[in-house]
């Protein structure tokens, strides 16, 4: 077992084109059966729409969620769950009186996210994703996409919930009119993990041309999400493949890692075996290395000089980077 103790350390609208499936799925809440069969007027359909976009609130295509998961919420907490498969339209039948919070994941998998079983009447912020481990690592999160709306009668402004620089995907609706029987509300989940690379060059200027056994390691301050769309639980670990280019570079592929909380940093670790060689928390500016939701950053670590000089790029999702400083 390899040993990583950082106490080594030597520096520091709604658009329907892409729609999944034809077709509604009719969601309705047995334990409110008078809005099927009895009298319908203290009930309210919600025609719903899910909508996947990126940070900048552009359609993604299809292919980018292969499932959703939506969540229902009640003043008292959890109702029920329905997993969509691929279709994105739903009808949801429901009491007028109650406020509705409806949390949607797409591509929320149990491969790489501890998801647990939800209890009738539990809270939002209660319910924790965490990370799997492998070994002594964090598995990378899949492509996860979140979404969080709250519905209220449109004069209770004490239901409103507030949006936090960490959630995304996030609003509050007041469409119910006192005699609304149908409301329409669009979802627009977007991308609520990070992504970044490394690569390390010149590392034969310090530490010598013994290649073999180089490896990074990205200490993330947190491994969970809560059902709220905040980050929780403890540090990440995370392992990146590694592979020496043709132009003795160091580097990694494009890998998911949950964003990085406002008031943290990611720090980037440079491994030869078990020996910790290097490991900084921030770039040659001072700032703390960060990990943004939605984008992914490129770390490039250069050791040619007296310092290591350690530049970030903050580039659109997948780009690949063409222009590398030798």
């Amino acid at each position: 077992m390899m040993k990583y103790d950082l106490k080594a350390t030597t520096s520091p609208t709604t658009i329907r084109k892409h729609r999944f499936l034809t077709g509604v799925i009719i969601v309705l809440l047995g334990a409110f059966q008078s809005c099927i069969f009895e009298d319908m007027e203290p009930c309210v359909q919600y025609d719903l729409t899910l909508k996947i976009v990126d940070s900048n609130g552009l359609q993604l295509p299809s292919e980018t969620v292969d499932s959703i998961h939506l969540f229902l919420f009640d003043k008292k907490g959890y109702v029920r769950m329905v997993s969509t498969g691929r279709s994105n339209d739903f009808t949801i039948g429901y009491l007028k009186e109650e406020a509705l919070t409806l949390i949607a994941w797409g591509n929320l998998k149990k491969d790489s996210l501890l998801v647990p079983e939800l209890s009738r009447g539990q809270l939002p912020e209660e319910v924790i994703i965490t990370l799997r481990q492998l070994e002594a690592f964090a598995v990378n999160p899949t492509d996860l996409f979140y979404a969080r709306y709250t519905v209220t009668l449109g004069q209770d402004e004490a239901l409103i919930g507030k949006a936090t620089s960490l959630t995304h995907g996030v609003e509050t609706s007041d469409l119910r009119a006192a005699k609304a029987s149908v409301d329409t509300l669009t979802l627009s989940l977007e991308r609520i993990v990070a992504s970044l690379t490394i690569t390390g060059q010149y590392m034969d200027r310090r530490f010598g041309t013994d290649t073999a056994g180089y490896h990074f390691v990205v200490y993330s301050p947190r491994d969970a999400l809560s059902f709220m769309g905040t980050l929780a639980g403890d540090t990440a670990r995370y392992a990146p493949a590694t592979t020496m280019n043709t132009a003795g570079q160091l580097v990694t592929p494009a890998i998911r890692v949950l964003p990085t909380p406002v008031d943290g940093a990611l720090t980037v670790a440079l491994f030869r075996g078990d020996s910790l060689l290097y490991t900084t928390s921030l770039d040659s500016r001072g700032e703390p290395l960060r990990a943004v939701a939605g984008k992914q950053i490129d770390i490039l670590l250069d050791f040619r000089y007296s310092y290591v000089k350690v530049s970030v790029d903050v580039v659109p999702w997948g780009e690949v980077r063409q222009d590398t400083e030798l």
